[in-house]
Order: structure tokens, then C-alpha cells, then sequence
């Protein structure tokens, strides 16, 4: 999440969430959330491991 803040400029002064300030494709948003738990969990690195392959790829 530090690196894809790290070059991120607002546009507006009113604060908003990561998934609303980052422009992410809707298959970077689902392996960050379930990075962070916010859905599933991921239950091993290779099923983390494949999904950002698929997202990069």
C-alpha cells in the first residue's frame, strides 16, 4: 500500500478511502483486500503468489 501511495498527488482536500484515491484495476482491489483482510483471507502464499501473477501478467 506504501508504494502505491508513493507517487499518489490529491486532487481534492476532502480525504477518501484507498480503493475510492487509487486508480486500481478491479483485480488489484480484490487481491489488496484480501491482503488486508477486508475479504477472504488469502490461506497460503502460492494462492497470493498466483493471483498477483495474474494481475501483473
Amino acid at each position: 500500500m506504501f508504494l502505491l501511495y508513493s507517487s499518489y498527488e490529491p486532487t481534492e482536500g476532502k480525504e477518501k478511502s484507498w480503493e475510492d484515491e487509487l486508480s486500481l484495476s478491479k483485480e488489484a482491489r480484490y487481491v489488496l483486500r484480501r491482503m488486508l483482510q477486508l475479504d477472504l483471507p488469502y490461506a497460503s502464499v502460492a494462492q497470493l503468489a498466483r493471483d498477483v501473477a495474474d494481475v501483473i501478467g
